[in-house]
């Protein structure tokens, strides 16, 4: 059985184990999705947004950036019983394989204040000699959430989102998993165009929520 880190994955790794599919940017996907926002909801974004239309965010590090930037995007989109967490390990048993590690971030259900089950996980991108592409660490993640979020009763098709950042630009995934109790899983990926926080704030609550809406139902 291989064991392998999110963070250790690329494309030839991924594709190794898992039949992959990338249908590419698919707008009408994300145009579907998107929620309103609310007044009260407007102010807060907008008080985000000023804080950094003026930042210097190439030269800020990521752990400022996600305190700054990220998390309180994610915090935006919380409701009664759904949260937002940080650093949540995660791991998952394939036929094959198994996939461990910790999320930079999620959206979960949360009812005893815990994570129940994740439905958009995060990953943040490394900058300088830390860089490699985010988005295989990003599919390997949903892979596993689908999996633990199943548990025994591993469905013909389970749904996952996702979105991977970088400094303050967005990209949302959505992941479609299949055989997933099989020697070979399948991922079928289709993505949204870029989103950059300091225009387009209100367009990225608004997915966010479209999210939370669409994983309760």
């Amino acid at each position: 059985m291989s064991r392998y880190t999110y963070s250790e994955l690329d494309a030839a790794t991924l594709r190794s184990l898992v039949t992959f599919r990338d249908l590419g940017v698919v707008s009408s996907r994300w145009a579907a999705l998107t929620q309103p926002v609310t007044d009260r909801e407007r102010v807060r974004i907008e008080a985000l947004r000023e804080v950094l239309v003026d930042r210097p965010l190439t030269l800020l590090n990521e752990a400022t950036i996600w305190s700054r930037a990220i998390y309180p995007m994610l915090m935006l989109a919380e409701s009664e019983h759904v949260q937002a967490f940080a650093q949540v390990p995660l791991e998952a048993s394939f036929a094959r394989f198994d996939l461990t590690g910790t999320l930079d971030g999620t959206l979960a259900t949360s009812l005893s204040g815990g994570v129940e089950a994740p439905f958009l996980v995060v990953v943040e991108a490394k900058r300088g000699l830390e860089a490699v592409n985010p988005q295989w660490q990003l599919y390997g993640e949903m892979l596993a959430a689908m999996v633990a979020n199943a548990g025994d009763a591993r469905p013909s098709v389970a749904v996952m989102h996702g979105c991977y950042t970088v400094s303050d630009t967005w990209t949302f995934v959505r992941a479609e998993g299949r055989a997933l109790e099989s020697d070979r899983p399948s991922l079928t990926i289709e993505s949204s165009r870029e989103y950059s926080e300091r225009a387009e704030a209100e367009q990225i609550v608004g997915l966010l929520k479209g999210i939370v809406r669409s994983a309760q139902g």
